[in-house]
């Protein structure tokens, strides 16, 4: 269980960062200390706290990177052993940090700054103040494309300075500066806390070897600028000018990648109007930037033959990386672009800003000769290409007919298969010549010859300039990634590459065994814990390919899986902590916390009182409830709010719009949505029992007399008696739709409640296991096994499995259609130990279970499973003919409740601390 902790006794130590100054996004510092010791300790402790994140080292060798993200009342403290990496005599930590000034899904724009000491037998060698040694990283080129809207920007680093061996001992830092001291630790906000989960050890991986090789090209005309001629960028609207000559005349197809809004005119006439914005919508809307929305943007642009005028205007902040035009039908030569409409002038751009014209007033009036502010020129050369993704996109790759595996020249590519998605940080040793340019692509998929670089998910590639001889990288932000292509686009001679990967050590296969006769369910339970792996760490990140936040239906839905997991129950505990921190004061809790990122929907908000309950179920903690009880409250005051004065249904326009409930936006949420309705009907409930675990006897009747009122004027508007279904909506009529979704989501809820009617309506249903199967990448899928599952229908639900495990083998496909290729084997993996293993608990904790093995369907099926306050149940079970055979053991009480099927015979051989009951009636659904 998660235990709150009190941080550890005879803290020393200051908030450090660089002095006083403006903060800009991305910017990465550096901070280093070396301290002497006369011989090796027993032990040494590293405690260590960062806003937003750290990178620590000791002697070069990588520690960790966290810590997790803050809270808006907590920021994380994690410790560390690191004896195995303390020598006697000289020592150095070092550790990386940045500012992020824009809020991301995964973290809020905090006040930089960090803390770090180091214990050695309870003696504190070092800690964070004004001897350490700190600097700004100017390694890192600003100016750079963003991941995605709501994620931080891809990397670009100078490895040819003079920081390139910073954290081993004896660099002479005598230019570094002396850190400001902010605050003594733990002082200031937010509070510095333990987050009660182990921080993970990152472990190198071996070398990869290159798979395919191969040349490639741009043959396609582009034209792109940024902001970095200006020595500061104030923000505002900022106006690009340049000529363009076209041997043809005729439309062209352009492409358009840039972060924030821009209006393009070319010969006078408007072309396009992007109003992509890094400031993502305060409230989850259908409209909303997400990940998955195509980066690029298209248009046709007509040109004459001659000189084209391109005026470009950009709403332009700290940082922009500008704008990128790319012609995929015009070849390179075909279409130049020069500062004046002449043969002989300067390639390249002219810019000037801020003006005091606004964006939306934006004309081609403007003639950049004619301005009275400085104009400044951007010239475009290889080096200042400002999305090297996009551009390479773009490129034709050409795969050798024999590999190369030595030295990559210009020009050329290399491949590699990671063989399995990994989550971490790509790691590179690079032996090149001193301003070489090499761009490291990390994606999931090879599109053609080469890795996709860009699109639905994002910007994947990154660049480093080398210095001479070895240089070594590492990603300071995580990515996730099957394949890496390393494209040489600038070399003296050529450019030899070791890759490695950096991941964090989570093996929770063994963590938790599970087997049965059917090899295909197996493999669902295998890639299950994959997923897992890649999404469970100190957060459950909802996708690490997409926005890596905790977003609460993932959450919710992997946190049952976890519940089944050694030693994961911590952080299932401190995500629901997290949901409650992020309230806000009206009652709303939102859709991602923590989060720097207002995103609200009303039924992930009712998912919360659900993953509370479930919680509570699973491991038993009365405490923890009543701990829960003020945040319970606000959010029911909440949605009684909702309705107008007199009324009890949630009426869209004052709910807003659902992104768990119709997560593809095909449903009509007008007026009385019923599947969100019905949802408050089950949280309703779920939260009358709550408050009756907490003796609130008075709460919970007032609970169960709203849901009976929410379902008895659902019924009078949506319930169609005849058709025995709910309708989609109420807008002043009963609608035509009754969605699929909407009715499995009535049924789920208990809003009906006459077995014949609930027969019915689930048998109608499953006439549409097709519909069922589209929805096998969102989390909804959740809803429709447990519907299946609860009514009766194991064949139908093993028939989406199946299914569903062979359409979510292209994860890819299912990225670029919305969904999550996670979400599918995580859920499933949850209804394996549940309705196929066939063990729930049936009290809060584990001390009582239902035992309900699929004994009709499986051969045999065996788990380890861990049980409340850190006991261990083993069950195993197998048929021969009708006989069942059944092995339960545990190392704490527990009592079994049997179910099983009239057609077989069981044979119990219990462990000594395992009694069976037998059952006084059937448990409830």
């Amino acid at each position: 269980m998660y235990l709150k902790q009190t941080l550890p006794e005879h803290l020393e130590g200051n908030w450090i960062w660089l002095n006083p100054g403006e903060r800009f996004d991305n910017c990465r510092i550096f901070a280093r200390k070396e301290f002497m010791l006369d011989q090796t300790p027993e032990t040494v402790s590293l405690r260590i706290c960062a806003l937003p994140f750290y990178h620590v080292y000791i002697n070069g060798e990588h520690v960790g990177y966290g810590p997790a993200s803050p809270t808006r009342s907590n920021c994380y403290v994690d410790v560390y052993d690191v004896t195995e990496f303390i020598t006697p005599g000289i020592n150095t930590v070092a550790i990386i940090s940045m500012d992020q000034t824009v809020p991301t899904w995964y973290s809020h724009p905090s006040e930089p700054k960090f803390f770090c000491q180091l214990v050695a037998d309870d003696k504190t060698v070092t800690a964070t103040g004004k001897d350490w040694r700190i600097t700004q990283a100017f390694c890192y080129v600003p100016n750079q494309a963003r991941c995605h809207y709501g994620r931080e920007k891809v990397e670009k680093v100078r490895l040819n300075t003079t920081l390139a061996n910073w954290m081993f001992n004896n660099y002479d830092d005598e230019s570094w500066e002396e850190p400001c001291v902010i605050a003594p630790f733990p002082e200031g906000h937010p509070r510095p806390t333990l987050s009660g989960i182990k921080p993970s050890f990152w472990s190198e991986s071996n070398s990869f070897e290159i798979v395919q090789s191969g040349t490639y090209t741009d043959p396609c005309a582009a034209a792109y600028f940024s902001y970095t001629p200006f020595e500061k960028i104030v923000p505002g609207n900022y106006a690009a000018q340049s000529y363009a000559f076209s041997m043809v005349e005729g439309e062209v197809e352009v492409q358009i990648s840039s972060d924030e809004p821009f209006i393009i005119f070319c010969n006078d006439d408007p072309v396009i109007s992007g109003n992509r914005n890094r400031t993502l919508d305060k409230y989850e809307l259908p409209s909303s930037p997400s990940v998955g929305k195509e980066l690029l943007q298209y248009c046709t642009i007509p040109l004459k033959k001659g000189w084209n005028r391109f005026l470009c205007f950009q709403e332009a902040a700290p940082g922009s990386m500008g704008i990128m035009l790319l012609f995929p039908g015009v070849k390179k030569g075909q279409l130049t672009f020069r500062r004046e409409d002449n043969n002989m002038a300067l390639p390249g751009w002219n810019l000037c800003g801020p003006l005091r014209i606004p964006l939306s007033f934006s004309s081609p009036s403007l003639t950049l000769e004619d301005m009275e502010k400085e104009v400044h020129g951007f010239l475009p050369l290889e080096d200042h290409i400002n999305d090297i993704s996009a551009f390479l996109g773009n490129c034709t790759f050409t795969k050798d007919p024999q590999l190369n595996t030595g030295a990559i020249c210009q020009g050329s590519y290399a491949v590699y298969d990671l063989e399995k998605f990994l989550y971490g940080f790509p790691s590179l040793t690079l032996e090149g010549s001193a301003g070489d340019i090499v761009d490291i692509t990390c994606g999931l998929r090879l599109e053609g010859n080469a890795v996709k670089t860009i699109g639905r998910l994002g910007r994947m590639t990154d660049s480093v300039i080398l210095g001479e001889g070895t240089n070594s990288w590492m990603r300071l932000v995580p990515r996730g990634t099957r394949y890496v292509m390393i494209s040489v686009r600038k070399a003296l001679s050529g450019v030899t590459p070791t890759l490695r990967f950096i991941t964090a050590e989570a093996d929770l296969e063994n963590a938790l065994s599970f087997q049965c006769s059917d090899e295909n369910l197996t493999k669902v339970w295998e890639r299950a814990m994959a997923s897992l792996t890649q999404c469970w760490s100190q957060n459950i990140v909802d996708d690490p390919c997409s926005r890596r936040c905790q977003a609460l239906p993932e959450a919710y839905i992997y946190s049952r899986t976890l519940y089944h997991i050694f030693g994961t129950e911590s952080v299932v505990e401190k995500a629901i902590r997290e949901f409650a921190d992020g309230q806000l004061e009206n009652g709303m809790i939102q859709r991602i916390a923590p989060s720097g990122v207002y995103s609200y929907s009303p039924d992930t908000a009712l998912l919360w009182i659900l993953f509370l309950e479930d919680h509570l179920i699973h491991t038993g903690a009365p405490d923890f409830l009543r701990e829960m009880e003020d945040c319970l409250d606000l959010l029911l005051k909440f949605f009684r709010m909702i309705p107008p004065a007199g009324d009890v249904l949630l009426p869209s326009e004052r709910a807003g719009h659902c992104t768990f409930l119709n997560q593809k936006n095909d449903l009509d949420e007008q007026g009385i949505f019923t599947p969100l309705n019905a949802l408050y009907f089950k949280a309703l409930h779920s939260a009358a029992r709550l408050y009756n675990c907490m003796g609130k006897n008075r709460k919970s009747t007032a609970c169960l007399e709203l849901a009976a009122k929410v379902k008895e004027e659902l019924d009078n508007y949506t319930f169609n008696a005849l058709s025995i279904q709910y309708a989609d909506n109420y807008h002043g009529t009963r609608s035509a739709g009754n969605s699929l979704r909407t009715n499995i989501m009535a049924l789920n809820a208990d809003l009906i409640t006459h077995p014949r009617d609930q027969k019915d309506l689930i048998n109608s249903c499953c006439k549409n296991l097709d519909g069922m199967l589209q929805e096998c990448s969102t989390a909804f899928f959740f809803v429709i096994l447990d519907t299946l599952f609860t009514y009766g229908k194991r064949n139908e639900a093993l028939r989406l499995i199946y299914q569903g495990a062979e359409q979510n083998l292209d994860r890819i496909r299912i990225y670029e259609e919305g969904g999550n290729p996670h979400v599918f084997n995580v859920i499933c993996a949850d209804f394996l130990i549940r309705e196929f293993l066939g063990v729930r608990p049936s009290v809060p904790g584990y001390s009582q279970i239902y035992f309900n093995p699929a004994c009709d369907m499986l051969q045999y099926a065996k788990c380890r499973l861990p049980a409340a306050n850190g006991g261990k149940i083993q069950i195993q079970w197998e048929v021969n003919e009708n006989d069942l055979t059944v092995h339960i053991d545990s190392n704490c009480q527990l009592d079994v409740f049997p179910l099983i099927p009239p057609a077989f015979g069981a044979t119990f051989e219990l462990g000594n601390y395992v009694n069976l009951l037998e059952m006084e009636s059937e448990p409830e659904k």
